[in-house]
């Protein structure tokens, strides 16, 4: 894991203005890898990558990067779990010789033999920039789920790239960069922008599973392309129970690969299924002793209480429960940090308490495992019961409002055409009107969303790609800055290629078999977790930040988004951002929990917006505008 950026163009003119660029680039992802730094640059070519490491798989100098073959040379943050077997092929059809026992070298002598064919052949996270030499071309790419990010930007005369856009923008002394408009509106609407699209203009985030190739004759005209073909196919005959073993034996070896580290390995646990899955197979796969981290909001009620579940899962497969305690307090000292670290704010507020628990994990450990991908791959949100209407009779109580919301968010896609596309609308396109004027209504921010749509084949289709290509993504880019921030590497089992080719194969009524919403594993997890995990409600980790703003923080949403420092007033009208934020403050809906937290989102993004302009603007000298 580490963090990686480079420029290649015309507006490189020698070494120093490469390498004062590049430094630069190299000083804003110093965090990402604390290990060490490396630089190459080749000025006859107006080429220079740059790397930041944090030591996971030999630890030792001989893993240092750029890593170098011949007239091959890249770097790469992340981690191939399938490099044993990628290396010892390498070594028998071409004999290959290694230098290292680092898993990136095995993208240098799989391209060198394989050409662009190997990278069909990576399981792992990732995220690459290999320069050719001889082809004069800069090759970037993607893990296929989206893991690891990596960013790029081509704008006078300059291309440049890297795993944050603090990275990036280093490379271009602006002092006053445009805010996408578009991309605002749809993290307004979607708590993200959407389709590789960000809150900066001329910014993107090359998409999961893709390739960008970058030569000097295309550099003002480049186009990103999938590198690998997806074969997979669904088994309409399978069974429950051929499901059930087939995925016992997929998650197994797929925790085992995500053990492999040569520094301590520690997992997140809630009293979520899937982190107390994968933290208690780790445990059971190296039998040896696992630390688990859980956030806990003491005195928040029994709602916002994950410790107390997840504890009794630690004590099952006799590990080290570390319980980090979470505050209103917190928020106040660590919102400014939190946004900083996402570069753009992105998804909900979980993003807080899981800055929390990973500058605490960070302290003795650089590998964490997580549970994402779980919901995703095998049905686990309630809107998935709209594709098996049998199962509405087995609904819980605790998945009626988020059930109801979809199907009254179909509804109302008749007359507001950004609801009824399988993500929560949070600002309607009429409130958006009223904060920043009617050029707003010329913005589709629901295309992206549609576009999938148009192109699926039943409502199973529609949301698991949905999920897989617009949600999931989104949150993986979350998790990795919180991370990264601390310098610590998450690893997602979940998430691994057999998971999800898998997961494609089985249809949507094995994975709610019996009516239960992630059927195959919560089955799988009856050999793994305490019987405590099957009797409680589904709650995503949920944040007390509703009951902190009528609380202990009542005033910092005047202090914060109407005070004298605030930035708002530069892509919001402040007398309607008052009348928005004094309804909060008297809204009826407070009495009601789910409705609530919809109305916390809001306030959320408006704090989180607050802060990334007032961030970019005092701490890296650049002023976000709206044209």
């Amino acid at each position: 894991m580490c963090g990686i950026c480079g420029i290649a163009g015309s507006s490189i003119e020698d070494l120093t203005t490469a390498q004062h660029k590049l430094r630069k680039m190299i000083a804003r992802i110093a965090h990402r890898g604390p290990d060490g730094e490396g630089e190459w640059i080749l000025p006859q070519r107006r080429i220079a990558l740059g790397h930041t490491r944090l030591a996971i798989l030999d630890v030792s100098d001989a893993g240092k990067q750029p890593m170098h073959l011949d007239t091959l040379h890249c770097v790469v943050n992340g981690e191939i779990y399938n490099y044993p077997e990628l290396r010892l092929s390498l070594e028998t059809l071409y004999n290959a010789k290694f230098f290292s026992h680092c898993d990136s070298e095995v993208v240098l002598h799989g391209y060198r033999h394989e050409g662009m064919a190997f990278f069909k052949r990576l399981n792992g996270m990732f995220a690459i920039a290999l320069y050719d030499e001889t082809q004069d071309k800069l090759i970037l790419l993607r893990d296929r789920a989206g893991i690891k990010p990596l960013y790029y930007c081509q704008k006078n005369g300059l291309f440049a790239f890297a795993s944050e856009i603090k990275s990036l923008l280093a490379a271009y002394d602006e002092t006053q960069w445009k805010i996408d408009s578009l991309g605002l509106s749809q993290y307004m609407s979607y708590q993200t922008a959407l389709a590789g699209r960000t809150l900066f203009s001329d910014v993107s985030l090359l998409a999961p599973g893709h390739v960008l190739i970058v030569s000097h004759a295309n550099i003002a005209n480049i186009e990103s392309a999938p590198f690998f073909e997806e074969h997979t196919e669904l088994n309409p005959h399978i069974s429950f129970a051929k499901a059930t073993a087939d995925y016992h034996h997929a998650f197994s070896e797929s925790v085992s690969r995500h053990l492999l580290s040569d520094v301590p390995v520690a997992s997140y646990i809630s009293a979520g299924f899937d982190s107390a899955s994968v933290a208690t197979q780790a445990a059971k796969n190296s039998g040896a002793p696992l630390t688990a981290f859980t956030g806990s909001f003491r005195g928040a009620g029994i709602w916002y209480d994950e410790a107390s579940i997840a504890r009794h899962a630690v004590e099952n497969f006799g590990g080290n429960h570390v319980c980090v305690d979470i505050d209103s307090d917190d928020l106040i000292k660590e919102l400014d940090a939190v946004i900083d670290a996402l570069d753009e704010p992105k998804m909900g507020m979980g993003a807080f308490p899981q800055y929390m628990v990973a500058k605490a994990a960070a302290k003795n450990f650089k590998v964490i495992l997580t549970g994402h991908g779980g919901d995703e791959l095998f049905s686990g949100y309630p809107v998935f019961r709209l594709t098996q209407l049998g199962t509405l009779t087995s609904i819980k109580r605790s998945e009626i409002m988020h059930l109801g919301y979809f199907l009254w968010s179909r509804f109302r896609r008749l007359f507001s055409p950004e609801f009824g596309r399988h993500m929560a609308v949070v600002w309607s396109m009429r409130m958006q009107q009223k904060l920043r004027g009617k050029t707003v209504l010329a913005l589709r921010p629901w295309h992206e969303l549609e576009q999938i749509h148009l192109t699926c084949k039943n409502t199973a289709d529609c949301l698991f790609r949905t999920y897989m290509e617009a949600y999931l993504p989104n949150l993986l880019v979350v998790e990795d800055k919180i991370s990264m921030a601390h310098a610590i590497e998450s690893r997602t089992p979940m998430l691994d290629n057999a998971m999800v080719e898998l997961s494609k194969t089985i249809p949507q009524k094995i994975k709610l078999h019996g009516g239960e919403l992630k059927a195959i594993i919560k089955e799988n997890a009856r050999t793994l977790l305490p019987v405590c995990f099957f009797k409680q409600p589904k709650k995503g980790f949920p944040t007390p930040l509703r009951l902190w703003l009528r609380g202990p923080l009542k005033g910092l949403l005047h202090e914060r988004l109407l005070g004298n420092k605030s930035r708002l007033y530069r892509i919001f009208d402040t007398k309607v951002l008052e009348k928005y934020i004094h309804r909060y403050e008297h809204s009826y809906y407070r009495h009601i929990r789910p409705l609530d937290e919809i109305q916390s989102h809001r306030m959320w993004q408006l704090l989180s917006l607050e802060a990334w302009l007032r961030i970019w603007e005092e701490k890296y000298g650049i002023m976000l505008v709206i044209k």
